[in-house]
């Protein structure tokens, strides 16, 4: 399933997970794939159906959170993303997506020093892996700096 949604063949990729998910209900990892690659064809609500069976088998799976909360971001849920993101930062700390995403809520919420205190967090975390998150997070806190 894996290669199939790495190379972006996702309706296969889609089969060889429910496939696994027939003999095995609870493999989580297969839940959580299933819910990546229903997050990438846009299908919000299976995304976050597969990722909620995830969180069932697996509640402390800090990822699982991180990749509901950006569920319901894309829903426009933003209390149920903000709880998400919140259970993911306190299950891992130093998970520097949840702090992105954290800060993308507060900036929506017009929260701007908690959106100032997350994009700072998700910098110092991240330290340039994700290029593309890190210069968003700048432009965000020149913008949110500058109010």
């Amino acid at each position: 399933g894996n290669q199939y949604a790495q190379s972006g063949q996702f309706d296969q990729a889609i089969a060889e997970y429910e496939t696994v998910l027939e003999t095995d209900p609870e493999n989580v990892s297969a839940l959580a794939n299933l819910g990546v690659v229903y997050y990438h064809t846009e299908q919000w609500d299976l995304a976050a159906t597969q990722y909620e069976k995830a969180i069932a088998v697996a509640p402390d799976d800090a990822d699982l959170h991180s990749n509901l909360a950006a569920v319901h971001v894309q829903k426009n849920e933003l209390d149920a993303a903000l709880d998400g993101y919140l259970k993911a930062v306190e299950l891992a700390p130093d998970l520097a997506p949840a702090h992105f995403g954290l800060g993308v809520v507060y900036l929506q919420l017009n929260q701007a020093d908690k959106a100032i205190e997350a994009f700072e967090a998700f910098l110092e975390l991240d330290s340039g892996q994700d290029a593309m998150a890190s210069d968003q997070a700048q432009q965000y806190l020149e913008m949110l700096k500058g109010q």
